[in-house]
């Protein structure tokens, strides 16, 4: 096996904080790192705020209302705190995010918890995660399997820059 495909497979099999690690690393040790990482991970405002301008032609419940400086940079990439999913913000139109607004019940009719054992938690979130189909949603009564109810912009899950809802 030649050296970069087991630099790859060595990547596949790596943790993320491994890969954050060596990542920062690379970055500290050579400015050509640092600058792809930049580009890859970094965005200017101007490239926000045209995101931004093309959500207000399409209606005023659409927009982004986050002031920043021209031209300071932010982090390209966000995990969605309705979602839960990675987005651009290069990227995040008006029903770019597909959620859910209520929460997970556990439908006892559902053939999943026929053998279930009494002593594990059919209530934890782990189990909604690994048996979504033994659930269903408050906000539309649909199946934990089933895609959002719910349409919209992706919101940051950093609070510092989470919009705050009115």
């Amino acid at each position: 096996m030649d050296s970069r495909s087991l630099l790859d497979e060595a990547i596949e099999c790596a943790t993320i904080t491994r890969l954050q690690r060596t990542i920062r690393e690379m970055c500290d040790r050579s400015d050509e790192a640092l600058q792809v990482a930049r580009e890859a991970l970094l965005v200017r405002n101007e490239d926000e705020q045209k995101k931004e301008d093309v959500a207000k032609d399409l209606g005023p419940s659409s927009t982004n209302k986050r002031k920043r400086a021209s031209g300071e940079m932010m982090k390209r990439y966000e995990i969605c705190k309705q979602c839960k999913q990675e987005y651009d913000v290069t990227k995040n139109w008006p029903e770019s995010c597909v959620w859910h607004r209520g929460l997970l019940f556990v439908d006892n009719e559902h053939e999943t918890w026929v053998d279930w054992p009494d002593f594990m938690d059919m209530y934890s979130e782990e189990t909604q995660n690994e048996y979504p189909e033994g659930f269903i949603w408050d906000c539309c009564e649909k199946r934990g399997t089933e895609p959002g109810c719910q349409k919209s912009i992706h919101r940051p899950k950093d609070a510092k820059r989470a919009r705050r809802e009115v």
